[in-house]
């Protein structure tokens, strides 16, 4: 027996849990968690499926279940026991240092961790999901409960509960065998065409050999008799070919050929003497050409040297004077500024206290026009004294306002003088700028004027020597060239003779050639007729495609062999895949649950509605048009009202047979994989119950305890559920 004991399930930051809340399991007990809506009673125990799988009853996940006060570090975990193992799975989402994932903690020691290693490990060391949600777990409003399922999803949980996974492992594996043993026979098909093909081929290379071996002979006879015919014609022309030699024998042309030669390299020995004698005049030439060059361009470089630095000394004493005119300009400006700045000053105070006057003037002349005449200084009853004295003093005021206005004219005159001085002194600067810039630019055409004229003269100067040159060396070389002449022509009458001579040393030479060539011919096919009498023709080829054939006609005999075994094996293994598919075996065993499971859901049913409903579980349905097929289905009867289907029933009823299925289909579990849990966990599931109801639903459930805990969420007939205890939530 597998017992898998939870313990505890904690979360923080997860749903409305912002702080660290865990809530711990123990046995025989019946624990109803209370409190209004929306306070977290479903996402606490939906944090072990959450936990477990990923998602909740509801099918939230990832970012759905992380606070959204917080926004990260959601974290939930359960405790459980396997035996003696000992188990902590933690999920982490939005996590600042993990990020998104999940890890498996064993005897505390990690094993897994990810989803993608964890899910598989989880379903099972626990059980899968789809499972979990059918026989430990009742989500509040399920809608998809297994009695509302489709055919498929309810063979799914079957195949889940029953361990029918080992037989689609079963059904793959014989799948896979069945493949290979076609992928063989097909193989060994294809191998048997291709001998076939083989043999075919070498029967008629074994034919087109024999005849070849035939034809060998008849070529070499034929062959014989063309190469004594060639024999005699190159005999006949070896008679004609030696006496043309004779022709040529007369003559020592070797000698003839070494005398010419010998007076053809005495004639290039004195023509190399004639050229290096007057190389050497041509060398002497351009050594003194070069030397007057390099003496006028030195004297050309001097010349622009002194003019330039003339040109500089000038430019430098202009530029002096500019700086020092600059100077004085400068100095004179600031001057004027200051003055400028001084005069700005004495007008800015002059108006300040004018508008001070004017203010005192404004506040006197306010007392003299109102009929409460209060000092505007003292605030006391003015009479007619004090009015007196406040007109001498406004009196006073404008006297001064009228004296400061003409100082301000004064010197804003004053100021526009002292610009007008500034405007005529940068006109003279101007001017004088100008003035020397003109001054520098003359100084500077004058020099590059006098470069100019300078350069055309060493032009001029070169190209009269140049001139010179050339007529200098045109003179030698007309004396070189005349002691050549009759060289020259001794040497080409020379090279005449001896390409006649070479031409009548080289048809000796091929003449000879061509009498050697046809005496190794007819040497040759001599050689050719004692080989051509000796050879046979080679049946090595012809042998081996004997050997080919041979094996070829054995290996078809052996496939065809294999063809049949695998053909056997492919009738077993077809048998075996028919077996362990869904309508095989598993289909049998799920036949074989049914009886159980009708036991149990009448137990359950007896103990909450005293033998009212009747639901049994088959594998068979009938379709509209009254056929029968494989399929799960689900038949509900009510004695009292005679409805029989699920449609026909009330909510309240539907409800109770949903209870009385998951109740059934966790005992099935139980018993099919000796596993025992120690929790049930109901989300509302006395909506739609009437008192009576929840009372059966509620003994039933007392009964259940013993060993599990049974977590109830409720916010209603807690009188009535005695539960051992009440976790309010608020």
């Amino acid at each position: 027996m597998r017992n898998v004991i939870f313990q505890e399930v904690g979360m923080q930051n997860y749903g409305p849990y912002i702080q660290e809340m865990i809530l711990q399991f123990s046995s025989d007990k019946l624990i109803l968690i209370t409190g209004p809506n929306g306070i977290g009673k479903t996402m606490c125990l939906d944090a072990i499926p959450f936990t477990l799988f990923g998602t909740t009853s509801k099918g939230a996940k990832g970012d759905d279940v992380v606070n959204n006060t917080v926004g990260k570090n959601c974290k939930t975990w359960v405790k459980f026991k396997v035996n003696d193992d000992q188990y902590i799975m933690t999920r982490y989402h939005k996590y600042v240092k993990l990020g998104n994932t999940v890890i498996i903690n064993k005897n505390g020691s990690d094993i897994k961790k990810g989803q993608l290693e964890v899910l598989p490990e989880i379903e099972k060391i626990v059980c899968p999901s789809k499972t979990f949600m059918n026989t430990i777990m009742f989500g509040q409003k399920v809608k998809n409960f297994f009695t509302d399922l489709i055919d498929s999803d309810k063979k799914e949980i079957f195949r889940k509960i029953l361990n029918l996974e080992i037989y689609l492992d079963y059904y793959k594996k014989s799948d896979e065998k069945l493949k290979e043993i076609l992928r063989q026979t097909e193989e060994s098909k294809r191998r048997y065409f291709l001998e076939s093909e083989l043999a075919s081929d070498a029967v008629n290379q074994i034919k087109i050999l024999e005849e070849a071996s035939k034809k060998f002979y008849e070529e070499i006879k034929k062959r014989i008799k063309e190469i004594n015919e060639s024999i005699e014609t190159n005999k006949r022309l070896l008679e004609k070919w030696n006496a043309d030699l004779q022709l040529f024998l007369t003559d020592d042309l070797d000698e003839k050929i070494r005398k010419i030669n010998e007076q053809i390299g005495s004639i290039s020995t004195s023509l190399k003497t004639i050229d290096a004698k007057y190389q050497g005049q041509t060398s002497e030439l351009e050594s003194s050409k070069n030397q007057k060059l390099a003496e006028i361009r030195e004297k050309l470089s001097e010349f622009k040297r002194d003019t330039t630095n003339e040109a500089n000394k000038t430019i430098n004493e202009f530029k002096d004077d500019e700086s020092k005119f600059k100077d004085e300009f400068n100095s004179k400006l600031k001057g004027f500024d200051l003055e400028i700045a001084s005069n700005e000053t004495k007008i800015s105070r002059w108006k300040g206290l004018n508008e001070s006057f004017q203010e005192r003037v404004n506040s006197i002349n306010g007392v003299a026009n109102s009929d409460a005449k209060t000092c505007p200084l003292c605030e006391r009853e003015v009479d007619d004294c004090a009015c007196k004295y406040l007109n001498e003093k406004c009196e006073y005021y404008l006297e001064q306002i009228r004296k400061n206005e003409t100082d301000i004219e004064d010197h804003s005159v004053e100021i526009e003088t002292i610009r007008n001085k500034i405007k005529d002194l940068k006109q003279i600067y101007t001017h004088r700028l100008n003035e020397i810039k003109m001054n520098i630019q003359q100084v500077q055409n004058i020099c590059a004027t006098n470069i100019s004229a300078g350069e055309q003269r060493l032009a001029s100067a070169i190209s009269s020597i140049q001139k010179i040159f050339v007529d200098k060396k045109q003179e030698i070389e007309d004396n070189k060239q005349k002691e050549r002449e009759e060289l020259l022509r001794t040497q080409k009458h020379l090279l005449g003779e001896l390409g006649v001579t070479q031409e009548r040393l080289q048809q000796r030479d091929n003449i000879q050639k061509t009498i050697r060539n046809i005496e190794n011919q007819i040497l040759a096919s001599q050689n050719e007729i004692k080989i051509r009498e000796k050879e046979d023709y080679d049946n090595t080829q012809l042998h081996a495609y004997q050997r080919k054939l041979n094996a070829h006609l054995t290996s078809l005999d052996q496939i065809k062999d294999h063809i049949k075994l695998f053909e056997k094996k492919e009738k077993v293994l077809s048998f075996w895949k028919s077996g362990f598919s869904q309508s095989g075996i598993p289909s049998m065993l799920i036949d074989e649950s049914i009886p159980f499971m009708n036991r149990k859901v009448s137990e359950y049913l007896d103990l909450i509605t005293n033998g009212r409903y009747v639901v049994s579980f088959d594998t068979l349905a009938e379709t509209k048009a009254g056929e029968m097929r494989d399929k799960i289905s689900v038949r509900v009867v009510d004695s009292y009202t005679k409805a029989n289907s699920r449609i026909q029933l009330s909510g309240g009823q539907t409800r109770l047979i949903d209870i009385c299925t998951i109740l059934t289909l966790g005992d099935l579990q139980s018993s099919i994989q000796d596993v025992k849990f120690n929790i049930l966990l109901f989300d509302e599931i006395f909506d739609a119950l009437d008192d009576e109801n929840v009372t059966f639903v509620s003994k039933v459930l007392q009964k259940l305890k013993m060993g599990k805990t049974i977590c109830l969420i409720s916010h209603t007939h807690q009188e009535q559920l005695e539960a051992d205890e009440v976790l309010a939530f608020r």
